[in-house]
C-alpha cells in the first residue's frame, strides 16, 4: 500500500511541475494586444506573394484576415502556418 501511495505522489508531483512549466510558457509568451498589427503590405512582403495571390488565399480561407472596419491587418502568429509553408517550397 506504502509503494502506491508512494507512486502516486511521484506521478502528482510531476503533473504539477508539468504544470508550473506551461504556466511560465504562457507567462513568456507576449499577449496579441502586445503584438504589433500587420497590414496587407507587410504579409505580402513577409510571405513573397502577389496581390492577387493574397486575395485568392483568402478567398480559399488559407488566409483569415482581422478585420478593422474594411482593412485587413493580421498579427505574425496568425500567418505562421503560411510562413511554414513558403519556408518549405523555397520561397524564403
Amino acid at each position: 500500500m506504502k509503494n502506491v501511495l508512494n507512486r502516486i505522489c511521484l506521478a502528482i508531483e510531476a503533473i504539477y511541475q508539468l504544470l508550473l512549466r506551461n504556466a511560465d510558457a504562457d507567462r513568456n509568451k507576449p499577449s496579441l494586444s502586445d503584438q504589433k498589427l500587420l497590414d496587407i503590405e507587410q504579409v505580402l512582403r513577409i510571405l513573397r506573394i502577389g496581390r492577387t495571390t493574397y486575395y485568392r488565399l483568402v478567398n480559399a480561407g488559407k488566409l483569415v484576415p482581422r478585420k478593422i472596419g474594411e482593412r485587413h491587418c493580421y498579427y505574425l502568429e496568425d500567418l505562421e502556418d503560411m510562413i511554414q509553408e513558403s519556408k518549405r517550397r523555397g520561397r524564403i
